[in-house]
């Protein structure tokens, strides 16, 4: 948007070959003849095997995880307004950390407004989310402001699990409402807290098993990578895919 895509049109425009990595990106970008091609993103496979998320439930409720850099457009006040509301239904760990640069929001200082500070756990950065998403049941992106692709998401799928995010950007190409995650209104904490309420762990367990076909079916780095080569030989008119690494 603004200043951005003006400098990033301007460069584009000497291009003919041209991927965006969502809907939300390629009509955003604004360019034209010709459209980008839209490939949707990946994340390599995750490092750690989650264990299958169980029917019956856990002790304490439902466990949720959010990581991301502690920015006002990543939704932090949204999530932990949303958590209040809802009764603080099971445990919430908090992975990421403040910017390098820039305004962040002391996320630290959110949690101890919660109605029960004692179901949120503030981690911090740590070098692999996987182990943390593996041991959670949904993961959550409660993003303010349109995300372009949203990758922590197909992360969450990768390893069977489902995730909550706002309705904006690209995340809206990656989860299908009420199949295997759930979406709610940008800013709204009463719209989260609305999903919050409505989730129980058998309808998380059966979102789970559709969320791990999801990235089987269009978000593997395989299936990235026959995308790019397929395009790039036709740019290139090559008769056999070029190798890309």
């Amino acid at each position: 948007a603004g200043r951005e895509r003006a400098i990033l049109g301007a460069l584009a425009k000497a291009t003919t070959t041209r991927i965006a990595i969502s809907s939300a990106v390629e009509r955003a970008s604004g360019l034209r003849d010709p459209h980008p091609v839209v490939i949707p993103n990946t994340v390599a496979k995750p490092t750690v095997v989650a264990p299958p998320l169980c029917a019956e439930g856990r002790p304490g409720g439902l466990r949720y995880v959010v990581a991301s850099r502690w920015t006002p457009r990543k939704g932090y006040g949204t999530l932990l307004d949303a958590w209040s509301l809802a009764g603080c239904p099971g445990h919430l760990t908090i992975l990421g950390g403040a910017p390098p640069s820039g305004r962040a929001v002391d996320v630290p200082a959110l949690v101890e407004q919660v109605a029960r500070p004692e179901t949120v756990t503030v981690i911090g950065e740590v070098a692999d989310i996987a182990a943390y998403i593996a041991e959670a049941d949904v993961v959550l992106l409660p993003s303010d402001e349109p995300e372009g692709f949203g990758l922590v998401p197909i992360e969450g799928f990768a390893q069977g699990r489902p995730a909550i995010a706002s309705r904006a950007g690209g995340v809206v190409d990656v989860i299908t409402h009420g199949i295997d995650g759930w979406l709610f209104t940008p800013k709204d904490a009463a719209s989260l807290a609305a999903v919050f309420e409505s989730l129980t762990p058998e309808l998380v367990t059966a979102a789970g098993e559709r969320a791990r076909r999801s990235y089987n079916a269009r978000h593997t780095p395989e299936r990235f990578t026959t995308q790019i080569q397929a395009l790039i030989a036709e740019a290139l008119h090559l008769e056999a895919p070029v190798l890309v690494s």
